[in-house]
């Protein structure tokens, strides 16, 4: 008999849902505004289980016999508290016990990680490589990384690891983590496209289009190109990944040109990093919700 997980995707600007089948397949989804509106997290929550129910009644599914609710959440988040600890792109939303919320309104078994760690238990589950050793990194609105060490997720107590605030440069703004030069604040999508911006180039496509023609261009393009591969870089070196996965709207347009600087910078370092393959991330819009299958196994 298939067994059904519900799974909640819960970013920045609208939370995702998604019934999911233990094949992968996700037999229903849907999406919500998130913290775009005065709507509270309590009331959000009445809506997610609404919406799920309403979900599984559509597909001749029992909501009472999902296995229970997987949570995906932007971070920092507390897998042991089950709180979303995340003033930065989920305000109002901070200290807020989400498990407690949602196994209080709908009576299931509710688990959380954080939206990084959801989407590479995804991909994971999509590529069959959970006997791999699979470093995702995702370019965003800010940087997000994660760890699958061929058995397990990579963890570091109550928070997920912020891998995307490792050193890359002694230049650069002065990110909300209290340092210059960080990854994210030189390199996440933003970070590209507000550089690009600030030296006449619109965002990041614009500034990829004049390195063709203009040295004054390719030379900061080749800047930021050096400091994400020196992003990289610093992960590999410690978790020494088989996968490194690029992931994010910015790296699906432009995979050849960062997938090649980075397979590039790896050639020759065998001593330091094992043999590696840089791929992007697959194309299915819903891989954060299939991290249900991940963490519901039973």
């Amino acid at each position: 008999m298939k067994k059904y997980t519900a799974a909640l995707d819960v970013g920045g600007t609208k939370i995702k849902f998604g019934i999911v089948d233990t094949d992968g397949i996700v037999i229903s989804d849907a999406e919500i505004p998130s913290a775009t509106d005065d709507e509270s997290p309590d009331l959000k929550c009445d809506r997610m289980v609404r919406v799920l129910k309403e979900m599984c009644a559509g597909n001749g599914i029992v909501f009472e016999e999902l296995r229970g609710i997987a949570v995906a959440s932007a971070g920092p988040v507390d897998v042991e508290a089950g709180t979303i600890i995340n003033p930065y792109s989920l305000p109002g939303w901070l200290n807020y016990n989400i498990i407690e919320a949602l196994e209080t309104r709908s009576g299931l078994k509710v688990r959380l990680d954080n939206d990084a760690n959801g989407a590479l238990m995804g991909e994971v589950f999509l590529s069959g490589t959970a006997g791999k050793k699979v470093l995702m990194v995702t370019i965003g609105t800010g940087i997000g990384a994660a760890f699958w060490d061929g058995t397990g997720l990579y963890r570091s107590g109550r928070y997920h690891p912020e891998m995307g605030h490792v050193i890359v440069s002694s230049e650069g703004p002065e990110c909300y983590c209290h340092h210059r030069g960080c990854f994210e604040s030189l390199c996440s999508g933003t970070a590209m496209n507000a550089r690009a911006k600030a030296n006449g180039y619109g965002n990041f496509d614009g500034l990829y289009e004049a390195a063709g023609h203009n040295e004054r261009a390719k030379a900061l393009l080749n800047k930021i190109g050096r400091e994400f591969c020196a992003g990289i870089f610093d992960l590999a070196i410690i978790f020494k990944p088989d996968i490194i996965m690029l992931s994010g709207g910015m790296m699906r347009r432009y995979f050849d040109f960062f997938g090649g600087l980075v397979q590039k910078d790896m050639v020759g370092l065998e001593d330091f990093v094992d043999t590696l393959t840089v791929q992007p991330t697959s194309d299915n819009k819903n891989t954060a919700l299939l991290c249900a299958n991940m963490m519901f196994t039973d």
